[in-house]
């Protein structure tokens, strides 16, 4: 009787610890999700190389490489890296993949030297980027200055 109870309580205890821990880890041990990233650049076919001093990005869009001319990276969740979140990938090779409505988008969009914001999850380790939203920017063009006195 003395043995059927122990081994009852050390059960029990056993019980009430894996069930801590299990609750635990879904506390502790959540990974986080990719950063949402926004990069604004142009877009230059591969084959042109879209030379200049700007970072740049090889990107693969629907069977395609393209250069991504990098003029400006934000992580717009988690730590805020910029360009620091394009660290790890090296080389610098990314597929980009979304729902057809966004990827639609970039058919529009490939101009080439046009001016675009893309948003997404970048999932470094896999080199994809799942976008979101993809934007044409029009270049703003300086105030006219009128007669100086």
């Amino acid at each position: 009787m003395k043995t059927a109870l122990t081994v009852m309580a050390v059960g029990a205890a056993l019980l009430a610890l894996f069930e801590a821990d299990s609750a635990l880890a879904q506390f502790v041990f959540r990974p986080l999700p990719p950063p949402l990233v926004r990069f604004t650049g142009t877009l230059f076919p591969a084959e042109d190389g879209g030379k200049g001093r700007q970072p740049a990005l090889r990107v693969l869009i629907e069977r395609k490489w393209w250069i991504l001319r990098l003029a400006k990276v934000e992580t717009l969740s988690g730590k805020k890296l910029g360009r620091g979140v394009l660290r790890p990938l090296f080389p610098r090779r990314v597929r980009l993949a979304g729902p057809d409505h966004v990827m639609r988008r970039f058919e529009e969009l490939q101009k080439p030297g046009q001016l675009i914001v893309i948003e997404g999850r970048l999932y470094v380790g896999d080199r994809l980027m799942r976008v979101q939203t993809v934007r044409s920017v029009r270049k703003r063009k300086p105030p006219a200055v009128e007669g100086v006195l």
